[in-house]
């Protein structure tokens, strides 16, 4: 089964795109925060990242460049 990896700071956004996901049959994890999403890119595989690019902190390229120097 193919897991999908959902950052984005606004809940909604992760429920709503979570249960797109879910009903397509695909293994879901979400992160509230880019910190949190570079540790479960870490710490699992993801076939895709769905990371919202504008969040406080940590920015989606922010987290792009983390992932990619962690997991190139």
């Amino acid at each position: 089964m193919s897991a999908i990896l959902i950052i984005d700071d606004e809940r909604d956004i992760r429920k709503t795109l979570g249960e797109i996901v879910t009903y397509e049959g695909y293994k879901l994890e979400e992160a509230a925060a880019g910190e949190e999403g570079v540790k479960l890119f870490c710490e699992k595989n993801f076939d895709v990242v769905l990371c919202d690019t504008k969040m406080p902190k940590m920015d989606g390229i922010e987290f792009l460049t983390q992932a990619e120097e962690r997991n190139p």
